[in-house]
């Protein structure tokens, strides 16, 4: 994972083919995303923290 110091970044969404919190163009919204977070800190923790923002407005939780 490549680490950063850089507050959580805010997502900007785009679209499906760009990650909402770097932009960077992805293959596809589902697998390549994913994959996407768990290999950039920065992301994965502005994904984390947008999807404890809005958890508690799903019945439920996420699957992990």
């Amino acid at each position: 994972m490549v680490r950063s110091s850089q507050p959580y970044p805010s997502p900007l969404w785009s679209g499906p083919e760009s990650c909402p919190f770097c932009q960077q163009q992805l293959d596809n919204g589902g697998a390549a995303f994913m994959r996407h977070i768990d290999a950039n800190e920065r992301c994965h923790d502005g994904f984390e923290r947008w999807r404890g923002n809005v958890s508690g407005d799903m019945k439920g939780e996420w699957s992990e």
